[in-house]
């Protein structure tokens, strides 16, 4: 059997729990244990089901591989988390807005110098998005969770066309100056109003 991990345990208490002060204490224990603030980040590949019925899926999952070659040392390099990479995603945190921004020009900047390599059938294009806020990290599953991941994974995942940076209004007003053009746009997506900033890098 599975060992219950320490945030299973708190879980199971909170279920056997009524509502009240009890589960409340054990919300509070929980954030003081797995709660993080930063910049939650998510970048996508683009293209997935086109470029597999084209070109076959040994040759995608070959873009991943290069693709994550390319994002991992970026994100290290600007004291960045790597959460995990999962299919065609990435899921990182940082500590800053504006650390998460540069890593996601710096990442736009070396794949388009990996793509100028290559037939535009092997090009990769992405979409990333940021959001800022508090969010549950499990280490030990290389997993997070909460409304920034959400809303990140909403931005990078199904709104940013390729080749687009998208942050919320939130993670936006986190960054004390910033040197590229930004356009505002907003979203409803599940229910959901987004108000959020694209990013033009030069």
């Amino acid at each position: 059997m599975h060992s219950l991990s320490n945030i299973d345990k708190y879980l199971i208490d909170y279920i056997n729990q009524p509502v009240g002060r009890h589960r409340n204490l054990i919300e509070s224990q929980i954030w003081d244990e797995f709660g993080y603030e930063g910049a939650t980040f998510i970048l996508d590949m683009a293209n997935f089901s086109l470029s597999t019925r084209i070109n076959g899926i040994v040759h995608y999952l070959s873009l991943i591989k290069k693709m994550q070659l390319t994002v991992e040392p970026i994100i290290k390099n600007r004291s960045g988390h790597l959460v995990k990479f999962e299919a065609d995603n990435v899921f990182a945190y940082f500590d800053t807005a504006e650390n998460a921004l540069q890593a996601a020009i710096d990442i736009k900047v070396a794949i388009d110098a990996v793509n100028n390599k290559y037939p535009e059938k092997s090009n990769i294009h992405i979409g990333i998005g940021i959001d800022y806020g508090k969010f549950i990290y499990l280490k030990e599953d290389k997993d997070y969770y909460g409304d920034p991941v959400n809303i990140a994974s909403k931005l990078g995942e199904d709104l940013a066309n390729g080749g687009e940076i998208l942050m919320t209004d939130t993670a936006f007003s986190m960054v004390p100056e910033i040197p590229y053009r930004s356009e505002e746009v907003t979203f409803e997506i599940s229910g959901v109003t987004i108000r959020s900033h694209k990013i033009y890098y030069p």
